[in-house]
């Protein structure tokens, strides 16, 4: 009889696994890794032009386009590795309808042309045309499992792999502000304080949307509204010189962070996140605006972070959309 460590003999074939390969559609580029058994694929990435402001044709043939290059990649730098299934997700910015993969944004310039196409029945097709024309590698992802959601929600989603039975409030502080409430792994929505959309963006602040008052646009607005900087000046450079000690850019990142503050209060007090997580552009600026945020978590014992990986948890986020 043999034992029970037979099965597993010297030199047997690596189990196959599934591989996600992660997409990005960011308006300017299209940045994409693989994820295999829960990590990132070592140097398998990359980044195309997104071709947003294409036609359906253009930019769905550039999203296939990147998924050849992927596979390629991947089998390069795993070939004892087999495959059971790939399957592929998008951040995509909104308006989008995740579940039904179907695109609502217009008027954006980005992606427009894609109003109310399912990209998911777009990009099957696309890899069928593909296959029937001789692209073997094409057969196996025309009846791919394809999933969508939004890139901030993503992000938390791969930050939760780090806290797994967590409550986390994540934002993400670019042009405007991303964001994302997570319990145990999963996004939270129309509960527990939390907007039903799940996110702060549409919400109305001092009776203008938060996305507007919350990022680069909203610092520099307010930048110029305390003529606290020069024409030419962005938020880096705003930050540098908050730090070296001009006082007038020091109020303005202050005042930022008193309406930060502000703003999340009833979520942080109904939610109560044990964990807010920082990334983006702006997090980089985050120290200017740290001490208005910590007044705040302090009585509620939650945690201030900045994390500058988004990209990385972005990806690892697709990859749970499939858990």
């Amino acid at each position: 009889m043999r034992g029970p460590s037979s099965a597993a003999h010297r030199g047997s074939a690596p189990a196959p696994h599934a591989v996600t390969l992660a997409l990005d559609a960011g308006g300017t580029a299209l940045k994409a890794a693989v994820v295999a058994g829960g990590r990132l694929v070592p140097n398998v990435s990359g980044q195309w032009p997104s071709r947003a402001e294409g036609d359906t044709a253009t930019i769905v043939a550039g999203f296939a386009g990147a998924c050849r290059e992927l596979i390629g990649a991947y089998a390069a730098a795993s070939p004892d590795r087999p495959a059971a299934a790939v399957r592929i997700g998008f951040a995509f910015p909104g308006p989008f309808d995740y579940e039904a993969g179907v695109a609502r944004l217009q008027g954006l310039g980005k992606y427009d042309r894609l109003y109310g196409i399912n990209v998911r029945d777009a990009l099957r097709a696309e890899f069928a045309r593909r296959a029937a024309s001789g692209e073997a590698w094409a057969a196996s992802l025309a009846d791919a499992d394809v999933r969508f959601q939004n890139d901030a929600t993503l992000f938390a989603l791969g930050l939760s792999r780090l806290y797994p039975h967590e409550r986390l409030l994540c934002l993400t502080l670019g042009t405007g502000l991303g964001s994302a409430f997570i319990e145990a792994g999963r996004p939270v929505a129309g509960r527990s304080g939390v907007p039903d959309s799940g996110m702060l963006y549409a919400e109305a602040y001092r009776g203008r949307l938060v996305d507007e008052q919350f990022g680069r646009r909203g610092i520099l607005e307010l930048a110029d509204r305390m003529r606290a900087r020069r024409p030419e000046q962005d938020v880096r450079d705003l930050a540098d010189t908050a730090r070296s000690g001009d006082i007038a850019s020091l109020l303005v990142f202050r005042e930022f962070g008193t309406r930060l503050v502000e703003m999340l209060s009833p979520y942080i007090h109904s939610f109560r996140p044990q964990r807010l997580i920082l990334g983006g552009q702006i997090a980089k600026s985050s120290d200017l605006f740290a001490a208005e945020l910590n007044a705040l978590l302090q009585p509620y014992e939650c945690e201030l972070q900045t994390n500058n990986q988004v990209m990385e948890f972005t990806y690892l986020g697709i990859d749970a959309l499939f858990q």
